[in-house]
């Protein structure tokens, strides 16, 4: 479905959230994507879109006329930066010198895009404020160092789970011997019967030599 549709909103607020089913700004191709209400955030600069991927993967093309919306730095084209419930999306892109479009690809789980640029309805960042490139650069960082972790996380899950086959295998080995036998009280009667046992022994011998001398008398 595509619809082509303008806007007859005045933007008197930073943020203004409209129904997807009312004028939007800019032309929208759907499919096996629900759009269902977008904001347009005049202090961020940006577009926030609520959808519903209604397949397993979805595809959404969205067109801006560059006067509406756009991402230049130092007057070139820059990258729009795109986060799709808080993790970077990549994009494919045609464009003129007239419009820009971004086409994404949404997995069945994401319920909302964010589109960040330059600038929205004639209000441009500061350039020297914001550059979106420096910004998908630290958001790669942040993923870099979430990656990280999350490695380091399922490393030390996994010494942990080795941890508890050791102890596992030990009470074993511990019950095969016999454990009771590792229990002081127990010790000390185990031993006992062992020195009972050989003072028993020694004075069966030291009987029989003295029996043996005996003879010869």
């Amino acid at each position: 479905m595509k619809a082509i549709l303008f806007m007859f909103v005045a933007i008197a607020a930073t943020t203004i959230l409209l129904d997807v089913y009312a004028s939007v700004p800019f032309e929208i191709s759907e499919t096996g994507v629900n759009v269902e209400s977008y904001q347009l955030d005049t202090e961020m600069n940006s577009i926030i879109l609520e959808l519903e991927v209604i397949d397993s993967e979805g595809i959404l093309e969205i067109t801006f006329e560059r006067e509406f919306f756009d991402a230049i730095y130092q007057d070139q084209d820059d990258k729009f930066l795109i986060i799709a419930d808080g993790d970077l999306l990549a994009y494919k892109e045609t464009k003129t010198t007239q419009s820009r479009t971004i086409i994404l690809n949404l997995i069945s789980d994401v319920d909302e895009v964010e589109i960040f640029g330059s600038h929205l309805m004639g209000k441009t960042v500061d350039q020297n404020d914001i550059n979106i490139s420096e910004i998908q650069e630290q958001n790669v960082q942040l993923s870099d160092e979430k990656e990280l972790l999350t490695k380091q996380v399922s490393v030390l899950s996994t010494e942990l789970e080795d941890m508890k086959v050791q102890e596992n295998l030990l009470q074993e080995e511990n019950e095969k011997l016999g454990k009771k036998i590792f229990e002081p009280d127990n010790l000390i009667k185990e031993t006992e019967v062992q020195a009972n046992n050989f003072g028993s022994g020694v004075m069966k011998k030291i009987n029989s030599f003295t029996t043996w001398i005996n003879s010869f008398f």
